[in-house]
């Protein structure tokens, strides 16, 4: 599966696709199984990264060249992978059950006029078998960073958990230790919060249930029911960086019970 991972993982490349503005819609079904619609818009992490990160704009352009071959409609992950590299280039010498998966992951991309602003992901009515499989798959093992929901949620049925320490990716994290690691702690500290809120980095995820939310146990200053099926996960980049929440305490876990 790593010859495999070495030619998809250009897909997003973790901190340009998956430390940027992200708008999900993530359903639970009551046959047990998943669905989830992922828009990433990276046109600010560009620019902050081209700000404040310069040596890595070379291998961002890189990764931007490969994804605009990617079209505007729905493709699965296997087909993109072609379309990136070539038939001749992709080592598909994988497990069946992971080559099953990625054509169950679609992909596509989206522009601002001419301009390529980001992508789109989905997949539709995923068992327990295979989000596990999704979230091996997207480990730090094989691609380096994590699919969007999958890592931070775990689905039985009737009972989500959410896993809050997860809601910030480790990849954006990561980006502003690199990127500030020779500046003393408080320096560090208040550079990243005056750039965090220069470039607003957003995540919305919504959280659709099929059955009737029955308790909600555990609370997040992020995570809110909207109504008797919906929950709302939303913050802003700034959020996560201001002292007010560096340090409060936080439920770790926010487990949500349906009928």
């Amino acid at each position: 599966m790593r010859n495999f991972c070495k030619y998809i993982v250009l897909l997003s490349l973790s901190t340009l696709l998956f430390s940027c503005t992200t708008n999900s819609t993530t359903s639970f079904h009551k046959d047990e199984t998943q669905s989830s619609t992922t828009d990433l818009d990276f046109t600010q992490f560009l620019a902050l990264s081209k700000a404040f990160a310069p040596n890595s704009e070379a291998a961002f352009a890189d990764t931007v060249e490969k994804l605009k071959k990617i079209p505007t409609d729905w493709i699965s992950f296997d087909v993109a992978a072609t379309k990136m590299f070539g038939e001749d280039k992709v080592d598909f010498s994988t497990p069946s059950d992971t080559l099953d998966l990625m054509k169950k992951i679609f992909i596509k991309t989206n522009y601002l006029e001419k301009d390529l602003s980001g992508i789109s992901l989905k997949y539709q009515n995923l068992n327990a078998k295979e989000m596990e499989l999704l979230k091996y798959f997207f480990s730090t093992q094989n691609f380096g960073f994590s699919y969007p929901n999958a890592q931070l949620t775990k689905f039985n049925g009737n009972q989500l958990t959410i896993d809050t320490n997860k809601l910030v990716s480790e990849e954006i994290t990561k980006f502003f230790d690199d990127t500030f690691a020779k500046s003393d702690v408080k320096t560090n500290e208040v550079q990243i919060r005056a750039i965090s809120k220069i470039f607003e980095i957003n995540y919305t995820n919504i959280l659709k249930f099929d059955k009737k939310i029955k308790s909600i146990k555990g609370n997040h200053p992020w995570i809110s029911k909207k109504d008797d099926y919906t929950v709302l996960i939303n913050y802003k980049l700034s959020d996560f960086y201001s002292e007010k929440y560096q340090n409060a305490n936080h439920d770790k876990e926010v487990i949500i019970t349906t009928e």
